[in-house]
């Protein structure tokens, strides 16, 4: 039995499925479980459980009985309030902004883990003040590029600001072996952020020179709907497929020739470093805030384009298809990023924070 002085933490995630801030969170909740932690994990907005969560873990999915968004938003400020409370924890990592604001002002000790890019709007008058009130009174922010961090340089926060990583399981990862595939893949939500309307519209571009190729959607998101019918509308059904959430993703990821990511804009996107540690040659967008751009280096261990930039998406695409000879280079210099993202470095990142904040 653990002594009354063992640590405790909270973890508020929106839920533990399906998102790349849940994944991390559960990534990082199972580590500090089994480094003499008590971990409590808050589902706020779903109760699926996609990730595993250890069994040491104390489970909590919040119910709303409220119907207004305003009202449910109080509710659950409030019941956060109370977990934190009677749960007697030290800090808490929160992954989520609007929901924290009653623990800040009742001064409970809390991380936010910001994970966007910080010139995007965040709405009106109410939701930029929220922001505001959150960056200034968390006790330390997490960021995950230097561009996000340096963004609210004028605000003063820098001092209690620094950036760790996302972790991935390399250790259980396959290698890519995919370079006699015809099939292009990406692997995200389906929001608007991930520009995916462009993609399609590229590869049916592309795919007018290129008949063989093939283009594969993974992933579920409100925007199903809209790219299921510009699809149908280009007529491209038989070459371009909308696949849903697979939890066979990485296997998938392995026999492919190549993932693309085209968003406007991306905190760190899972799927892309996983990618990466597979061994895939990636095209990514080198979309603020940057994430992308730590990660690759263009023609050496992947591909950057600009956002939105068309001629060179489709040029990247053909030069992947028209040079398979050199794809296992890309493939080799793509998996040397595994030293800086493994589980262990990173949750030490996050092992080390924690310690130096809990009196």
């Amino acid at each position: 039995m653990k002594d009354e002085k063992q640590k405790k933490i909270a973890f508020i995630s929106p839920g533990l499925s399906d998102g790349g801030a849940e994944r991390v969170a559960s990534i990082i909740s199972n580590y500090l479980a089994n480094h003499d932690y008590f971990v409590l994990f808050i589902a706020v907005f779903n109760d699926k459980k996609e990730y595993f969560l250890d069994e040491k873990i104390k489970y909590v999915n919040i119910k709303t009985k409220s119907t207004n968004s305003t009202f449910k938003l109080i509710e659950r400020n409030k019941t956060i309030y109370k977990l934190l409370k009677d749960n007697k924890i030290d800090i808490a990592i929160s992954f989520l902004r609007n929901e924290i604001v009653y623990s800040l002002h009742k001064k409970i000790k809390i991380i936010y883990s910001f994970r966007t890019d910080p010139k995007i709007k965040v709405g009106g008058f109410i939701k930029t003040w929220l922001r505001k009130y959150v960056v200034k009174k968390a006790k330390k922010i997490v960021f995950q590029t230097p561009d996000a961090m340096n963004y609210f340089k004028k605000d003063n926060i820098l001092k209690k600001s620094l950036i760790i990583v996302n972790p991935v399981d390399t250790e259980n990862l396959p290698r890519w072996n995919g370079s006699n595939s015809n099939t292009f893949i990406t692997a995200c939500r389906l929001t608007k952020q991930k520009n995916l309307p462009f993609l399609i519209k590229s590869f049916v571009l592309f795919h007018q020179k290129y008949q063989d190729y093939i283009l594969e959607i993974y992933g579920d998101g409100e925007e199903y709907n809209l790219l299921k019918s510009l699809i149908c509308e280009l007529k491209a059904e038989n070459f371009i497929r909308l696949l849903g959430h697979n939890n066979d993703i990485h296997h998938i990821m392995e026999r492919s020739l190549c993932f693309v990511l085209v968003s406007d804009y991306e905190g760190l996107s899972n799927s892309m470093l996983e990618a990466l540690v597979i061994g895939m040659p990636c095209i990514c967008t080198d979309c603020p805030p940057g994430g992308a751009k730590m990660f690759i280096t263009d023609n050496e261990n992947g591909f950057l384009i600009d956002v939105r930039d068309q001629y060179k998406l489709i040029e990247k695409m053909e030069y992947v298809v028209r040079n398979k000879y050199k794809l296992d280079i890309i493939s080799l210099n793509a998996q040397s990023i595994k030293s800086q993202v493994k589980i262990d470095r990173v949750c030490e990142q996050w092992y080390e924070v924690l310690n130096n904040l809990i009196d």
